[in-house]
């Protein structure tokens, strides 16, 4: 991002710079010393969310989060790609579930680190310390990342309170049945079994191309035991096409066209271990807004 840039656009995006030519860099900054790492990854990629991380038996740091390509998403949730319909089949809100390990162990040693530059400046140094120069180290290590699951997701959610724990297995996501399009659906991802291929479950709606889904939020059971023991609610909005018979009353049927739409929203109440539908409260004749991210609170702010 150019400082220059974010001072005079009239957005971030446009001071923003993809260079993929100069890959994709981690910097880990200790927080007591203010001494920070940079880390090379062994692939380039652009990226939102991070689902979790912690640090390993090995003492590594672990990130699972969710990667693109390349930046073009930007491009895509422009308000004018919506309005001219460019977006259309054209929209990719789901990315790659991987897992980033970064060998902070053995580069933290400085033996296979170069000094990169130094500074004095560091907000969360103690008074001791907080004129004394300190070194950006690069590491002469990688940073491995590597595919989680095959299935695209995005808007990942866990149970919080397995939040920087190891052994955390359970990530749910929206994506879409559709290759480059609106999500429609919800996954279940587990991060504990190894085979891409197999490791995750969905929810789809009956009509699944009439729905567009957000982010799912997990809920614990009052009494849970195991860490998906609880439900999973999302937001929802149904579009059906309204017909009308020859004696004049109306009925609903589920099709593609957008003539006469009718719209329902709803909050999705799922199952957290299986993904079975439980139920869901529909409002009618509501388009609830398509959104990132939801929240869920025990009592009325």
């Amino acid at each position: 991002m150019t400082k220059i840039g974010a001072m005079t656009n009239d957005n971030l995006h446009e001071s923003m710079r993809w260079e993929p030519e100069r890959g994709t860099n981690l910097t880990v900054l200790d927080l007591t010393t203010g001494k920070s790492i940079i880390y090379k990854c062994n692939e380039t990629f652009f990226a939102f969310h991070i689902t979790n991380s912690f640090i390993n038996t090995q003492g590594d740091i672990v990130i699972d989060i969710v990667t693109y390509d390349d930046d073009t998403l930007f491009l895509q949730m422009f308000l004018n790609a919506w309005r001219n319909g460019s977006a259309v089949d054209h929209t990719n809100l789901v990315g790659t579930l991987k897992r980033i390990v970064i060998p902070y162990t053995s580069s933290n040693e400085q033996k296979n680190m170069t000094k990169v530059w130094y500074s004095k400046s560091f907000t969360g140094a103690t008074p001791t310390t907080k004129n004394v120069a300190r070194a950006t180290y690069l590491s002469s290590e990688l940073a491995l990342v590597t595919t989680i699951t095959d299935v695209l997701i995005e808007g990942p959610r866990i149970n919080d309170k397995y939040l920087n724990n190891p052994d955390l297995k359970y990530v749910y996501g929206w994506t879409a049945t559709r290759e480059k399009n609106i999500p429609n659906a919800i996954v279940k991802v587990d991060v504990s079994n190894t085979d891409a291929t197999i490791n995750s479950i969905m929810w789809k709606n009956k009509n699944v191309f009439n729905v567009y889904i957000g982010e799912p939020v997990f809920i614990a059971a009052p009494d849970a035991v195991a860490e998906d023991d609880g439900v999973v609610i999302a937001a929802g909005v149904e579009y059906m096409k309204m017909n009308v018979s020859a004696n004049g009353s109306e009925n609903m049927k589920m099709n593609g066209g957008m003539d006469d739409m009718f719209v329902n929203s709803f909050l999705l109440v799922l199952n957290a271990t299986n993904l079975v539908e439980l139920g869901r409260a529909t409002r009618e004749n509501v388009s609830l807004p398509f959104a990132f991210h939801t929240q869920f609170y025990k009592t009325s702010l």
